[in-house]
């Protein structure tokens, strides 16, 4: 019924991104119990993937388990994350991983812009790194399928074109490059909405001078851009303390409930059609 279900497996991550939908108030990690509980909660709805999400998900310090436990559930895994420390974890990715999303916001000097890191990486490391990674994956398992996600907002917008130079002259082997328009919806999102905002209709005049074509011809890669709504785009989700989000809704805890209970609940969301739409669009066609 939900053909891609994520999981927010924890608030830590190595970069302080003031565009990010993530609350910075806390470092939770998803338990063991409330991950199993989600699982059940994937098999009721007929889920093919589960998707890991952050924070950056990299971080969690019991990642082998999860994905352990889900493999064994037969689960398709699908990875969200920054990109940073993927060498470090490229058998467990690229043995357990249908899909691998890499996060980057343009070239070296426009990337560096957007995302703010706690750590002491270069504007060039926090670029190559990444790069790298999508290079290194697809070498390992050349069956992965790779997402290159790109936040677009008033701050990088005019670098996309130099950053779709730099695509298609460096061969980068990706499957989807999808552009996901800023959405000053949550947290610090919403605090720092006069930073980044960008208009459906800029947005819009943007990709429309990306040539899909061509990367279509030369990379054999499709380009999906998302310019969803200002209150928040279709997603459904389960947090680290096990709430499940609609859309912009808290709709319930999954701890508090049996699964039968959770999914009537779920299955009355009006948001569904759009959340299934959305999933079908990426993963599956």
């Amino acid at each position: 019924m939900i053909p891609v279900l994520d999981i927010n497996i924890t608030n830590k991550c190595n970069y302080a991104c003031k565009y990010c939908y993530t609350p910075t108030f806390n470092s939770d990690d998803v338990n063991i119990n409330t991950f199993k509980k989600f699982l059940d909660l994937a098999k009721a709805l007929d889920s093919k993937y589960i998707e890991l999400c952050g924070g950056e998900p990299l971080l969690h310090p019991n990642l082998k388990e999860l994905v352990k436990l889900a493999k064994e559930k037969g689960f398709g895994l699908i990875l969200r994350t920054n990109g940073i420390f993927l060498s470090q974890n490229i058998d467990l990715i690229s043995e357990n991983f249908s899909w691998v999303g890499i996060s980057l916001d343009g070239v070296a000097k426009n990337n560096d812009l957007m995302r703010y890191s706690k750590t002491n990486l270069s504007s060039e490391e926090k670029f190559s790194i990444p790069i790298s990674a999508f290079f290194e994956l697809k070498k390992k398992n050349p069956k992965i399928k790779l997402i290159l996600s790109t936040m677009v907002s008033s701050v990088n917008c005019k670098g996309l074109k130099e950053f779709e130079k730099y695509l298609l002259n460096n061969l980068v082997p990706f499957d989807i490059w999808k552009m996901y328009r800023f959405i000053p919806s949550d947290y610090r999102a919403k605090e720092n909405k006069g930073d980044y905002y960008l208009s459906k209709k800029k947005f819009k005049e943007i990709s429309e001078k990306i040539n899909t074509n061509l990367i279509k011809k030369k990379l054999n890669a499709r380009v999906i851009f998302s310019p969803g709504k200002d209150t928040g785009g279709p997603c459904f989700f389960v947090s680290t303390k096990g709430d499940v989000w609609v859309g912009s809704t808290n709709v319930l805890n999954i701890n508090e409930k049996t699964i039968s209970q959770i999914k009537n609940i779920l299955l009355k969301r009006k948001e569904l059609k759009s959340i299934i739409k959305n999933k079908k669009e990426t993963y599956l066609d």
